[in-house]
């Protein structure tokens, strides 16, 4: 479980994404649902956006994914431009232009759930 920690509404939101994630996972079994670059992509922005460096293996174990499938889609996200590595600390980050469309994501949804609320 990611312990409570300062950020931004958008990261708040994204820590919740995650514990809703695994509890779906806990109650109905993780081979239901396959989106491990999801996991990644919100553990990537929740330490973005708390300025917090990540490795890989924090990655793996934080995204509750196998290390292999971790390392391919960070990979692929490195491919594409939506990530990139740091020499010091060894580490993986979002670029910033991912970071904003993650960010810009995470605000809709939230104003749409307190249009929900208050209905």
């Amino acid at each position: 479980m990611i312990d409570p920690a300062p950020g931004t509404a958008e990261s708040a939101l994204a820590r919740r994404l995650l514990s809703q994630r695994r509890e779906r996972d806990d109650l109905l079994g993780p081979d239901l649902f396959g989106e491990p670059v999801w996991n990644i992509l919100l553990n990537l922005f929740v330490a973005h956006e708390e300025g917090r460096a990540i490795t890989p293996d924090e990655l793996c174990a934080q995204a509750d994914v196998p290390k292999a499938t971790a390392q391919r889609w960070i990979g692929t996200l490195e491919r594409e431009g939506r990530i990139t590595r740091k020499a010091d600390p060894a580490g993986v980050a979002l670029t910033p232009q991912v970071a904003e469309q993650l960010r810009d994501l995470l605000r809709f949804w939230s104003k749409e759930e307190g249009k929900e609320r208050k209905r």
